[in-house]
């Protein structure tokens, strides 16, 4: 078996569970945001990543990372499957060089945007997402349907668009766990020569990561949120590497992926139609008022894109301002 074929084999076996068909078509997935970012992504026609180091799901990120390589380094059933020394130590040193690798190398350049599934005929988005990333009501939600841009065949191409899993601290770590059993059960059946080792150790994190990103505590799990990732290792054509920049904040600079939604995009390897992306801009109740509305009709008109007034509406969730009184 070829090195390559080694890799697929042992990465598809922990892959298993991963039902990519069953999440296609995509829902309608809205990104919340204050009406200045609104503005920002129109104008600019693009999406910014962001990196998890400046982000609150880095807690996240680093657990799940963290906590796979913890159990794996430790699963007695996975040093049986080796059964010698000196495999034990040629594959977990090669798991922690991968670990290294992606710390050192790759997390700077890991990005993400976050959405939230959103019914087609949803026309007043959640209360708590408005609250906690909709400036409290005052924003807007940018409804995307990426159906057009994303289908099996674009998926891991750089960016890979997914369903987040949650679960409690436990749960999660069960499902690491299980992983490196997996794998502990993978190298049992396969009479894998020492050289090849470090594949299986490469699949394994590889799982490890892909995990991490795309879980969350349950505590969230109202969110019904789904990613967009930019993978650095898997952009093998670089077809998005003159995308990547930054951004200076209060907070000092910090880097971005700034993804065209119109035109020359790559992630789909045709043009993209930003209007066609465009499902739905959804108002928050706390400026769904006539005059609000009418002032967004003019932004985009500025914009150039007077085509999205006709998708433009207001949510009708009763919520009134902070400091509004009784």
């Amino acid at each position: 078996m070829t090195d390559e074929e080694l890799f697929h084999q042992c990465f598809g076996h922990l892959s298993a569970d991963i039902k990519v068909q069953d999440e296609f078509p995509r829902p309608k997935l809205a990104h919340y945001c204050s009406i200045a970012t609104l503005e920002s992504i129109l104008r600019g026609r693009q999406l910014w990543l962001s990196n998890p180091l400046y982000m609150n799901d880095l807690e996240e990120v680093r657990f799940g990372i963290n906590t796979g390589m913890r159990l794996a380094l430790a699963n007695e059933s996975l040093r049986d499957a080796l059964a010698s020394k000196e495999r034990v130590t040629a594959f977990t040193g090669a798991l922690e060089l991968r670990y290294a690798d992606f710390a050192n190398e790759h997390a700077f350049n890991l990005y993400v945007a976050c959405f939230s599934e959103i019914d087609d005929d949803d026309e007043d988005g959640r209360l708590s997402m408005w609250r906690a990333y909709g400036a409290n009501g005052d924003g807007a939600a940018l409804v995307l349907d990426v159906n057009p841009v994303s289908n099996p065949e674009t998926e891991f191409n750089g960016l890979a668009i997914g369903r987040v899993h949650y679960g409690t601290r436990a749960q999660r770590e069960d499902w690491l766990n299980q992983k490196v059993e997996e794998v502990a059960n993978f190298v049992r059946q396969n009479d894998i020569p020492d050289a090849q080792l470090p594949l299986v150790a490469a699949a394994l994190f590889e799982r490890i990561k892909l995990m991490a990103i795309f879980s969350k505590h349950c505590g969230f799990e109202e969110e019904r949120e789904w990613r967009l990732v930019y993978l650095h290792e898997h952009d093998q054509k670089k077809l998005y590497e003159r995308h990547l920049g930054y951004h200076l904040t209060p907070r000092g600079i910090e880097p971005k992926l700034k993804l065209p939604i119109d035109g020359e995009v790559a992630w789909h390897q045709q043009p993209v139609d930003m209007k066609a992306l465009v499902y739905r801009i959804l108002l928050g109740p706390s400026v769904s008022n006539p005059l609000a509305k009418r002032a967004i009709e003019r932004m985009l008109n500025v914009l150039g894109l007077g085509e999205l007034q006709q998708k433009l509406s207001a949510s009708s969730i009763p919520l009134r301002p902070i400091g509004s009184g009784v």
